[in-house]
């Protein structure tokens, strides 16, 4: 069955969110080899669109993952301004796709991604925001909501 671009955009959203100190971006749907590039490309555009250098994505409601060496292609054609831009990466994960995540983590890693894999929020947020400034600003949202 071939796909056109307009069915596979059905088949996931790509959404973020303004934190303050960080964005959070949420991809949900379902990831397929036919998407899969379309979803990493819009992830990059939104981290390259934005003034922030701490990004946590939400990938923990994307139904499907790629092959290893699909993840290493993508970690590859991560544009080397991005790579220097960003300080920390978050990505929040399901605990079903554990293994998948670590695996994916070591070859963004290897390829010099500054990007940690969590599977609880607060976590991701408290390791985004170890600097001293960004948790005073986060508990100041916190806080007011």
């Amino acid at each position: 069955m071939i796909m056109t671009k307009r069915e596979i955009k059905k088949m996931f959203a790509v959404s973020c969110e303004n934190k303050g100190d960080y964005i959070r971006i949420i991809v949900e749907g379902e990831g397929t080899l036919e998407n899969s590039m379309q979803i990493h490309q819009e992830i990059i555009t939104l981290l390259g669109d934005t003034d922030k250098k701490l990004a946590l994505i939400d990938i923990s409601r994307l139904v499907g993952r790629l092959s290893m060496a699909d993840s290493i292609r993508r970690a590859e054609a991560i544009p080397l301004e991005i790579r220097g831009k960003m300080v920390r990466t978050a990505m929040l994960e399901d605990h079903e796709n554990m293994v998948f995540a670590y695996k994916e983590e070591m070859a963004m890693v290897n390829r010099g991604i500054k990007i940690k894999i969590f599977f609880d929020s607060e976590k991701a947020i408290e390791w985004l925001l170890q600097d001293e400034h960004a948790r005073k600003s986060h508990a100041v949202e916190t806080k007011s909501r």
